[in-house]
Order: structure tokens, then C-alpha cells, then sequence
């Protein structure tokens, strides 16, 4: 597959024209405790499927907590006011819409989550098994929504002034001889993988590939994968469907020293033996096929995600500190502002080629990796 060389859209905009809404969705009746959650937490899921139709709407994600839930999203402030003038919102929370097969497939979705709670979260015969039947029971709860909207990123300009670098700094690049550059470079891919594992209490991932040298903190590909991984994608929507389905993954770039590695991390875990012979291969078909249109989508969501990621390694002092030693180490700006306003500029165009580079390491990794999971 060649990029598609009419794609000319890009995602340009300033943060802080974007909100971050809230909606908080609560039972108005009292009914007894555990079937107000397992009735909740359906319908939590439920209500993100709605929602999935919305455009331009980015970082969408659900909690429930009490019998209470709670919807996120990043959108411009006019689509926030459809969301209101428009009805939207009151169609989502009382489901309408919602057709039987929708709700069974969010059923096969809850049966797969339900392996990663302990046994009285499980949602197993404790909501309705067809969708007339549980319609009426949400109803019944007489469900109150809130909305709350503030800006995004509320206070990244002021992080952005305060951890200004005046010029990038320039320390010699560290280049490992000839001799000795695939021992390093073995070297650092342990120390990675290694520092994965920690920050994951042990737990290896499914997938940890070779990426690229390290020239920028975020660069588009981390953008692409960020997007991937976001719940509106159709990587994400695509893997919990059908044979094999999970419930979550991510899908990240890991920056390390002078070099990237790309990771995928699945909820609940499936190991890499069956990652590797057949989640893998419906990943690479997924991302293979994605339209202009879906990849103009994931670049909003990617780059709404990685400017959060930002904002919170702004106020991490451990954060800030990674960022400035691998700026230092590999010789690129560690200025906050320039490395959000790069996230913000990349088009269509440059995901479709991220995509296609990615795709060939990728299925290169799985295609030597099966002999050795047999």
C-alpha cells in the first residue's frame, strides 16, 4: 500500500481552544446495590458507543465509581454546543438509539472485561439479557445527567512560559563506535525492556519491537499510536470484536536512551504466543486498511493525548527531568513549546507514511518471531 499522495488535511489548532467536558451521569432512584452498578456500568458502555458517531470529538473515556459515571471528552467549544442545543446529550443518556445487536455486543464486550475484576464486579448474569429488558430497567432508574466544561489544558500556556528553554541545548551526541554499536544498541533494548517491566510491576508486554533513532520526544509516530490506541479508533473498536477479542490495549512508543521501541500491552493479557499467530496479524490488517478519513480522526485524538501526556510531564519534576536528559543526550530542543507545537502541526499525510513504515517493521517482527512461538 502507497501513501495517498492527494492527502493534503492537517490537524492544526491551539489547545486552548478545545474543551474538556464532563458529563456526570447519576441514578436519580434507589435500587438495591448491585444491580445499580452492573445496570450502571452497562450502561456506561452503552452510552460510549453513542458517542463513538460524534465528529471531532477526541480522548473519549468512561468511569464508573458509585453508581456514578463519568464521560470525558476533548472537542471545540461549537461541537460541545451541539452536543447540547442539539439534544445529543440526553439521547446518550437515556440510550436512544441503541438496537438489540449493539447491546449484545457490548455484552461479549463486558464478558471479556469482567476476567480483569474480581467476582462481585462481574457484570455475568447480573444485567438483562436483552436489550427491551434492560431499556426498561434504565428507565427506571431515572438517570440525571450534569455537564461541566472548562478549558483544555486549562493552565498549559502558563506551564508552556515557565519551562521556556531559551535555546535547545547542545551536548556532544553520544555515538557508540562501530564496534561496539550493536552491543549497545543490545545493551540499551535490555535496559528498556527491563525498565517496561518495572514500570508494569513485572508484567512483559505482548509485543516490544525495535523502533527509531531517537530525534524528537514525540515524534509522528507516537502520535499515530496514541491514536491507535484511543477508544474511537478503529484498531481499538476492531480488536474487541469478534474471536479473540480484548477488552483494551496500548499501543505506545517507549523513548530510551538514543533509540524508541514500540510496546503493545493488552487488558486482560494474552502473551505473546497468541499475540504474535493472531492478534498481530488482525492488528496489521486493521492499521493496513485505515481510510484518509479515519486516519484525519486518529490524528486528532493522537495528538489530543500526547498534549495531555505533555501537560502532565510538565508538572512531574521526574517527568521534565527524562525529557531534558534525552534532549541533551540526543541533541534535539527540550523546549516544551516547541515540542507541542510540532504535535499540532502534523497532517494527514504524515500519519499515512508513519503508518506504512510501522506496518513493515511490524509484520517484518511478527513474520521472524513465529518460528520461535511454535
Amino acid at each position: 500500500m502507497r501513501p495517498d499522495r492527494n492527502v493534503k488535511m492537517t490537524i492544526e489548532f491551539d489547545p486552548s481552544e478545545l474543551e474538556q467536558v464532563a458529563i456526570s451521569v447519576s441514578i436519580g432512584r434507589r435500587l438495591p446495590s448491585p444491580p445499580a452498578f452492573h445496570l450502571a456500568h452497562m450502561a456506561e458502555h452503552l452510552m460510549g458507543r453513542c458517542f463513538l458517531a460524534a465528529p471531532l470529538m477526541a480522548d473519549l473515556t468512561g468511569r464508573l465509581r458509585r453508581n456514578q459515571i463519568s464521560i470525558r471528552f476533548v472537542a471545540p467549544p461549537d461541537e460541545v454546543e451541539k452536543v447540547a442545543a442539539r439534544g445529543l446529550l440526553r439521547a446518550v443518556v437515556h440510550l436512544d438509539g441503541v438496537t438489540e445487536e449493539l447491546f449484545r455486543d457490548e455484552l461479549r464486550a463486558l464478558s471479556v472485561e469482567d476476567q480483569t475484576h474480581p467476582e462481585p464486579l462481574r457484570s455475568a448474569g447480573r444485567v438483562p439479557a436483552n436489550w427491551p429488558d434492560f431499556q426498561r430497567a434504565w428507565a427506571a432508574s431515572d438517570p440525571v445527567a450534569r455537564v461541566e466544561r472548562r478549558p483544555f489544558l486549562r493552565d498549559f500556556a502558563d506551564h508552556l512560559t515557565e519551562r521556556r528553554h531559551d535555546r535547545a541545548k547542545a551536548a556532544p551526541r553520544w555515538t557508540p563506535t562501530k564496534a561496539g554499536a550493536d552491543s549497545a544498541r543490545q545493551s540499551e533494548r535490555t535496559e528498556a525492556y527491563s525498565a517496561l517491566r518495572r514500570r508494569q510491576s513485572g508484567r512483559p508486554p505482548e509485543l516490544f519491537m525495535d523502533g527509531w533513532p531517537l530525534r524528537t520526544y514525540y515524534n509522528c509516530t507516537s502520535v499515530l499510536l496514541s491514536g491507535l490506541s484511543a477508544y474511537r479508533s478503529p484498531l481499538f473498536q476492531g480488536l474487541r470484536q469478534g474471536g479473540n477479542a480484548i477488552y483494551s490495549f496500548n499501543f505506545f512508543d517507549y523513548p530510551w536512551k538514543t533509540q524508541s521501541f514500540v510496546a503493545f500491552v493488552t487488558v486482560p493479557p494474552v502473551g505473546d504466543v497468541a499475540f504474535t499467530s493472531t492478534i498481530g496479524r488482525r492488528v496489521a490488517e486493521i492499521v493496513a486498511g485505515l481510510s484518509a478519513a479515519e486516519l484525519e480522526s486518529i490524528l486528532f485524538d493522537g495528538a489530543v493525548r500526547k498534549l495531555k501526556n505533555l501537560e502532565s510531564m510538565l508538572l512531574s519534576p521526574q517527568g521534565l527531568a527524562r525529557l531534558e536528559y534525552l534532549a541533551e543526550l540526543n541533541c534535539f530542543s527540550p523546549d516544551p513549546a516547541m515540542v507541542a507545537r510540532s504535535i499540532t502541526q502534523f497532517a494527514v499525510s504524515d500519519l499515512e507514511a508513519a503508518r506504512l513504515e510501522l506496518l513493515e517493521r511490524f509484520i517484518r517482527h511478527l513474520d521472524e518471531t513465529i518460528p520461535e512461538v511454535r
